[in-house]
């Protein structure tokens, strides 16, 4: 692996009986579950697919974003024929995927409920067979998404969120049951990761810091109260080094730099 540095790794989002997977050019080389790439190579210029598996059919509301007839598929296939896909979210009947031009593209339903997973500022529920831009903008950087919320991040390092609010996941201050159109997290800009849970929500900041908002009856805040949040709270004891996060259902976790602390503190040293 001589001349190669290791970067992020694939992605494969778990969907409501299906998932999506963002494929890589072969200038990438997978070993021991992580990526690496050779800085010689044109990142930027490089190619990303598309590619989907599972069901398609009317019941699970073109969920794949193949539009024709229904069918049920085992076998991965390209969706969409662009190669230019940087990032994806999969919940339930929506996904969302930020192309490598920043913007946001959608399919899916809302399942008829009417609690604005789709983004597409309407109380009317429609059908996207296959990939629309709905959230207008240039400027998007990732998505993540759980159940009917979703949260992306901006170029600008601001932080958005639409859908479900029933648990407070939107971080906006409010207490409505939904939005139908993205809503900026309360805060200034300097978000740089964002991971959406069941009934709460985390977020990474530019200094490392760890924050969540949410439901927080189970302790997955990080607050002694237990108390729940409508907008971001620091987590205890993740004031720095924050390098990964993942909200899950009841319970959220994180992994911070220890060695990077633990470097700087023998330099100092």
């Amino acid at each position: 692996m001589s001349g190669y540095y290791q970067c992020d790794e694939n992605r494969i989002e778990p969907g409501s009986g299906f998932c999506i997977y963002l494929g890589l050019e072969c200038s990438y080389v997978n070993k021991n579950d992580a990526l690496w790439v050779h800085p010689a190579l044109d990142i930027g210029a490089s190619v990303s697919e598309l590619w989907a598996i599972g069901c398609n059919d009317t019941v699970n509301l073109r969920s794949l974003g193949a539009s024709g007839a229904s069918f049920l598929c085992s076998n991965f296939f390209q969706l969409d024929g662009s190669m230019n896909w940087r990032d994806l979210a999969s919940s339930f009947y929506v996904t969302h995927a930020v192309r490598k031009d920043n913007t946001i593209w959608t399919w899916g339903d809302d399942a008829g409920i009417c609690w604005g997973a789709l983004g597409n500022n309407s109380s009317a529920v429609p059908r996207y067979s296959t990939p629309i831009q709905v959230i207008t903008g240039t400027n998007w950087l990732c998505v993540s998404g759980h159940a009917y919320t979703f949260a992306a991040l901006k170029t600008d390092n601001t932080l958005f969120t639409w859908g479900y609010n029933g648990y407070l996941q939107l971080g906006d201050g409010s207490t409505v049951t939904a939005r139908s159109s993205p809503v900026q997290v309360a805060g200034s800009a300097c978000w740089t990761k964002v991971c959406v849970g069941c009934i709460s929500v985390l977020g990474m900041r530019l200094d490392g810091s760890l924050w969540s908002w949410g439901l927080g009856n189970d302790g997955q805040l990080g607050n002694p109260s237990f108390g729940n949040a409508c907008t971001p709270v620091q987590v205890c004891g993740m004031s720095s080094d924050v390098r990964e996060i993942h909200a899950g259902t009841y319970s959220n976790y994180a992994i911070k730099n220890i060695r990077d602390r633990e470097i700087a503190n023998m330099r100092e040293s």
